[in-house]
């Protein structure tokens, strides 16, 4: 999502078509990632290999280690962080990196939150929970464990956040919101059910009969929002657009020190 808000805004800037590079995907099971952009309201297309291979066949890439800085065709993030240059870049260019700061798409972020709202509505078990996040005083909070586990390169590289944080964010939110009801989301309702209590009411939000898009959408209808370090919850809280919302994020974004968050949290959201 922070690819294309990116990109987005650059193809309106410089009036350019916008391809979507998908070869990514062909490697990975379904069942741990699969594109799901198209559910939302987006502009854009899937690149074909023909298109693709301008930047990517041997040939492509051997002719750019001779290009100079100033005509290199693919532009690759330099680090986490927001890098002013990129919105300067001109047209027919592959953009290669995360691209984790809303000063990309600041300027533009109506659009971006008209764009990122589901094609086909909710279902019916999510149109029930969504009614129940509207009235009530709803506080998201998003448990991100998974693959921050299971794979040691992302444990390594993001880690998980101890229940502290949470104990934390949930004490702040009780002190500014006189009734909260929490939303619980996570991709580990086992751990976070058995670790996660209140005395102000929780519904767990399952995964059954409902996509991770609804999912999204839900978190973006809470009131008030406790993140994971994740671009999951990242974006349910920033598609809200309550002037008024309070959102809690973890100050300690990555696990490993060198990596810059500096760029991730809005200056607005309350980080602890």
């Amino acid at each position: 999502m922070f690819q294309y808000a990116l990109g987005g805004v650059l193809s309106l800037k410089r009036k350019s078509e916008l391809k979507f590079d998908l070869s990514w995907y062909e490697g990975q099971s379904p069942s741990y990632r699969r594109y799901a952009l198209d559910a939302f309201a987006i502009r854009g297309e899937i690149a074909s290999k023909r298109q693709l291979s301008a930047f990517r066949s041997p040939l492509a890439r051997l002719m750019e280690a001779f290009r100079s800085p100033a005509t290199k065709r693919i532009v690759h993030e330099k680090a986490p962080g927001f890098d002013p240059a990129v919105l300067e870049i001109p047209n027919n260019r592959y953009l290669d990196g995360y691209w984790q700061s809303e000063k990309y798409f600041r300027d533009k972020s109506d659009l971006i939150k008209k764009e990122f709202t589901l094609k086909n509505g909710l279902g019916k078990t999510a149109q029930k929970i969504a009614e129940k996040i509207q009235e009530t005083d709803s506080i998201s909070i998003h448990v991100r464990r998974g693959d921050y586990i299971s794979n040691l390169k992302f444990s390594a590289v993001h880690g998980t956040l101890p229940l502290s944080y949470y104990e934390l964010g949930m004490k702040t939110v009780e002190q500014k919101v006189k009734n909260p009801h929490y939303f619980l989301f996570s991709d580990d309702l086992e751990w976070a059910t058995q670790h996660l209590s209140s005395r102000f009411p929780v519904t767990v939000v399952t995964h059954e009969e409902m996509t991770e898009n609804e999912q999204m959408h839900l978190m973006a209808l809470c009131k008030h929002h406790i993140i994971a370090n994740s671009s999951f919850s990242w974006w349910g809280a920033w598609l809200d657009s309550r002037p008024d919302k309070i959102v809690i994020a973890p100050k300690n974004w990555f696990a490993d020190p060198s990596k810059n968050a500096s760029d991730i949290i809005p200056p607005s959201w309350l980080k602890i």
